[in-house]
């Protein structure tokens, strides 16, 4: 019986998930997140400078992470 057959993940499979997360990462999902060029652009629209940009988008990272994660402990996930 083949690693396949047991359901047994193996590095190729990891590589191949990695690879399609980054993908997703850079170009964007369609109807569910734009490409990183498209959120840098946003955020540089919205702000006089990059280094204010670049605040505001991780204050939003870092608040997103820290309501996801506390959603989680109050639905016990």
């Amino acid at each position: 019986m083949s690693s396949k057959e047991k359901g047994t993940i193996t590095q190729e499979d990891i590589m191949k998930i990695l690879n399609s997360c980054y993908e997703k990462c850079i170009n964007g999902i369609p109807k569910i997140s734009p490409s990183i060029e498209n959120m840098a652009n946003n955020y540089l629209q919205k702000h006089r400078t990059k280094e204010d940009a670049c605040n505001a988008m991780l204050r939003n990272q870092i608040s997103t992470v820290y309501k996801e994660l506390h959603a989680d402990r109050e639905t016990g996930c």
